[in-house]
């Protein structure tokens, strides 16, 4: 495969891009054009000008799972198709939890374009995602920010959300490896805020205003959240399909929101770990779409996001407009 630089016009010699993580990092994408490029996708997605099924996904153990993911967007030119794999056990095996390949295409002639690195766009679009679901939802005057599960989408987050919430004053960690905590908190301390490491779950959680839960995805639950340790006004954003928050915790939010409505669909009919969550009242694309706010700024708000192919169309547009 050529190294030849990738530009998202129809190229003639067929030649296709390799992007390494770190060629990605070089980059050097901003938090903001990150969120702006979900944004745009969200809106462009409402007006029915991006084409993403749900993904596919097998679960291999009770911590490991193979998923694919495809979307088309005829406006932008582009297709896009992400394989990989999660494995909670490979963290001890000094290897990341998530491998994959991302491939890029002309949507004109079909074309393969580029290949990434999946992780780091898993890594990197959901996050941007997230902080659209916090905005959206009244989140983003939170002065204190919880993040439960500390691996590698826990530290995405705070590094993303914390410097679209102005009004932050402290940033809480919660991981079941205090090392791993620790670890975090020592890696966030540049963000000019004051980082907390947390004993308990629920020491990091209540009160707290945006919370983040990051915890690895499992077949089944392990609810720790239960009403009485929420605040009032919370926005809950859940990336592990609410694993953490017990039945009556889901039934307290008084808005329930996705970033994808089919996609939220089919897991609630293949996971049991979903049986509790109930239908949200509006997908992202449909918020982001809005001239207005459609939520009231009280309340707990719950977003369940569960990763989206248009989400990685997205960004690898953003991608594609640097090189």
């Amino acid at each position: 495969m050529s190294q030849t630089a990738f530009r998202p016009a129809r190229r003639d010699d067929g030649s296709i891009l390799i992007l390494s993580a770190r060629a990605l990092d070089d980059l050097a994408l901003t938090p903001q054009m990150k969120v702006g490029a979900l944004e745009e996708g969200f809106r462009r997605k409402a007006s029915g000008d991006i084409v993403a099924p749900p993904m596919t996904f097998v679960r291999r153990s009770d911590q490991a799972f193979f998923s694919s993911m495809m979307s088309w967007s005829e406006a932008w030119g582009i297709a896009g198709c992400k394989f990989q794999s999660g494995d909670g056990a490979n963290p001890a095996r000094g290897l990341p939890f998530l491998q994959g390949l991302y491939v890029l295409a002309d949507a004109e002639t079909g074309g393969m374009r580029a290949v990434m690195d999946s992780a780091w766009l898993t890594a990197n679009r959901t996050p941007a995602a997230s902080m659209v679901a916090v905005d959206k939802l009244g989140g983003s005057t939170a002065r204190t920010l919880a993040i439960l599960g500390c691996g590698v989408q826990g530290l995405a987050h705070a590094r993303l959300i914390a410097p679209h919430l102005p009004d932050l004053e402290e940033i809480r960690l919660y991981d079941r490896l205090p090392a791993t905590a620790e670890a975090a908190r020592d890696g966030l301390s540049d963000l000019g805020v004051p980082v907390a490491r947390c004993a308990t779950m629920a020491e990091a959680v209540v009160d707290a205003h945006v919370v983040v839960s990051a915890t690895t995805l499992r077949k089944s639950r392990q609810p720790e959240i239960d009403p009485r340790i929420l605040s009032e006004d919370c926005v809950f954003v859940s990336i592990d399909q609410c694993a953490m928050l017990t039945d009556a915790a889901i039934a307290s939010f008084g808005v329930v929101t996705t970033n994808d409505i089919a996609q939220f669909r089919y897991k609630k009919a293949s996971l049991d770990v979903m049986h509790a969550v109930p239908e949200p009242d509006m997908d992202m694309a449909a918020m982001t779409a809005a001239p207005e706010p459609v939520w009231p700024r009280a309340g707990r708000r719950l977003a369940v996001m569960l990763g989206s192919s248009m989400e990685d169309l997205a960004l690898a547009r953003l991608v594609a407009s640097r090189l």
